[in-house]
């Protein structure tokens, strides 16, 4: 007999708590269910059809849990107080670089720069992607 803390049980007992949790939204889907024909680790979760009014309390409940989870500072119009060592991008220059207190230091090959502090922000996802696979094909510890 499976223990308490199963994967059937914990998918189960996620399932339910997710179907409540859309009941106190007055969302109530049709056709959700557990499927545990695909493996017996795990579960689908099939949250079934809702209509659009549902959906628009679902999406309005979905975008106030993101914006409260949201650190703040992240957000890339925001002067950016960073930690030595992190990256980030000076917005006068278009540059991305590791912070070392006063300067910028480039990913890959360059010289460090001093940057206004007003200035530096957090780069988004592509940004830092970019440059980091840049500092890696200049030969950089990126």
């Amino acid at each position: 007999m499976p223990g308490s803390d199963s994967p059937r049980n914990l998918s189960q007992d996620t399932y339910e708590s997710l179907m409540t949790l859309l009941e106190q939204l007055g969302v109530f889907p049709m056709d959700a269910r557990v499927d545990w024909s695909a493996d017996e680790d795990v579960a689908l979760v099939f949250l079934g059809r809702v209509t659009t009014p549902e959906a628009r309390l679902l999406n309005r409940a979905l975008r106030v849990a993101v914006e409260q989870r949201r650190p703040p500072g992240i957000l890339a119009d925001r002067p950016h107080r960073p930690l030595v060592g992190e990256t980030v991008l000076d917005r006068a220059t278009g540059r991305t670089g590791e912070f070392k207190g006063c300067r910028l230091r480039p990913l890959g090959d360059g010289e460090p720069w001093t940057a206004d502090p007003d200035a530096i922000r957090r780069p988004d996802r592509d940004a830092l992607i970019k440059a980091r696979t840049a500092g890696f094909d200049a030969g950089g510890q990126g």
